[in-house]
């Protein structure tokens, strides 16, 4: 029997899944319970054991709401809340259909930026390969034929000599000190963005932000994310002060995050929308003024989901240029880098070695 302590994760195409057939189900008629249950003998891995532990909790009573919140910090509380303001309108498949169909939006975007830095890292992975086997192959035989000759080996020719004899250890160690830098930096990213109600959609280029090439995607990217959820939740009816938390939430930018919780705050204790984003300095001026103007006509979904078009447009346009330009730049820089290096391997031993074989022989 499945428990709920269970910690078998669910990867987001299986969530989609399992969220595509509730809403098929209940469109159908059939009782969640019995129709989780089928889909629990028929999936595998953490779907199954998901598919099981909804079945059994709502066949014990629990309502659709409850069962999935008892799973914590499995279903983003975005999700939850979209589930909630669908059962309260009456309209769940629809709200469970307008989600999937949103984090596969945003799915597919933050593939499309990922994918734009493949080429790159190929290009640094080949480069590196090259240097090694480079240094491997060329120096051994340098340092043989000093060696014939009897000369002594000068500054170049000794680091190229230790980088040799040390290859051992910066040949490997470089690569996963690479890996262990990313995997660090991608944890640290989940874990600040934590939170009770967790991203729809967990990007792990948040980690690497830091990169000028990539900061426009990510900023954008985030803002696409809050604007969609945004304009999602309040159409079903979410209170504007808990949809603006959830939606800060949902896009896992600390700095939105904190502007969100902040923002929520002052529309609690009565303050006007304006008033509240005055200082959420973690939302650009555009958006906050779309949101006020939208909430003053009376249409924030429809005011959310414009912003969201424009900011996700900007994201596309900048995977673009990555997608273009960055690996040519890169590839310019590393090739050119790489040429330079060789060149300087390669010819200042021989420069050395010619000295020697000039010298006056007394």
């Amino acid at each position: 029997m499945a428990t709920g302590n269970s910690r078998e994760s669910v990867k987001l195409e299986q969530f989609l899944a399992l969220n595509d057939e509730i809403a098929a189900l209940i469109r159908a008629g059939i009782p969640l319970e019995l129709g989780l249950s089928q889909i629990a003998g028929s999936a595998t891995g953490g779907l199954a054991r998901l598919s099981e532990r909804l079945a059994e909790r709502m066949e014990a009573g629990a309502t659709l709401e409850r069962a999935l919140a008892d799973e914590g910090d499995r279903v983003p509380g975005v999700y939850l809340a979209v589930v909630e303001s669908g059962l309260r309108a009456g309209r769940l498949p629809e709200a469970l259909e307008t989600i999937s169909g949103l984090a596969r939006k945003l799915l597919d975007l933050h593939r499309r930026a990922v994918l734009a830095f493949v080429y790159p890292l190929i290009v640094f992975a080949l480069s590196y390969a090259l240097f090694v086997a480079f240094v491997w192959g060329f120096v051994g035989r340098v340092q043989q034929m000093y060696g014939t000759l009897g000369f002594q080996p000068e500054t170049a020719m000794n680091v190229l000599i230790w980088l040799r004899e040390s290859l051992w250890l910066w040949g490997p160690g470089v690569p996963l000190l690479a890996i262990a830098g990313a995997t660090v930096l991608t944890r640290a990213s989940a874990a600040s963005a934590g939170g009770a109600a967790g991203q729809l959609v967990e990007s792990r280029l948040h980690a690497f932000r830091w990169l000028p090439w990539l900061k426009p995607i990510t900023e954008n990217y985030d803002r696409a994310t809050f604007a969609h959820m945004l304009a999602l939740l309040v159409k079903h009816e979410t209170p504007l002060h808990e949809a603006i938390v959830l939606a800060s939430y949902s896009t896992g930018n600390p700095k939105i995050v904190d502007s969100g919780v902040q923002a929520s705050e002052k529309l609690q204790a009565g303050q006007p929308l304006d008033v509240a984003l005055r200082n959420a300095t973690g939302l650009p001026s555009f958006l906050r003024w779309m949101m006020v103007s939208g909430n003053q006509n009376s249409a924030l979904p429809a005011t959310m989901q414009q912003a969201s078009e424009v900011y996700e447009r900007r994201a596309d346009h900048r995977i673009e240029w990555a997608r273009v330009t960055l690996p040519i730049i890169l590839t310019a820089g590393i090739g050119g880098t790489s040429a330079a290096l060789y060149a300087v391997a390669l010819f200042a031993p021989l420069l050395e070695m010619y000295k020697q074989l000039a010298a006056p022989i007394i």
